[in-house]
């Protein structure tokens, strides 16, 4: 951390697929460690069949969010078809304090089972369901 200690950028990991720390209960416990801060992306995690409320622990640490639609086995799925409630997880942002960028990321390559959707449209549906939930809509409805 001293290399980078009169930058004003934090350094984050992103727990995924296929890592060191694809758990939530290890990551949780990397950032805890170290003080690294936490690049989030519930999709990595729901991916491998972990629950929206376990993975909700390591919101705390958050310094930057990822947000992709996924189901277990798939690592992006459809708006429509994936399990990430994400009103829900943007209350969860909101009570926990985090004030920063939310991020909108899709794959477009096969990788445990994920999809090239059409990213346009599934870009705009997490745009508008953030919007309605911004708006005071609880399931993020307009």
């Amino acid at each position: 951390m001293q290399v980078a200690s009169h930058f004003r950028t934090r350094i984050c990991i992103e727990p995924a697929v296929r890592s060191l720390a694809e758990t939530h209960w290890i990551a949780g416990e990397l950032v805890r460690r170290t003080g690294i801060g936490l690049a989030l992306d519930y999709s990595h995690f729901v991916c491998l069949g972990y629950t929206q409320e376990q993975i909700d622990t390591l919101v705390p640490y958050a310094k930057h969010i990822h947000q992709r639609q996924a189901r277990p086995g798939h690592l992006q799925a459809a708006f429509d078809r994936g399990t990430i409630n994400f009103p829900a997880l943007f209350g969860k942002l909101r009570d926990s304090g985090y004030r920063r960028a939310l991020a909108v990321e899709f794959i477009r390559q096969l990788f445990a089972n994920d999809r090239p959707d059409d990213v346009r449209t599934e870009a705009v549906l997490m745009r508008d369901r953030f919007n309605g939930w911004a708006t005071g809509f609880p399931d993020g409805s307009l």
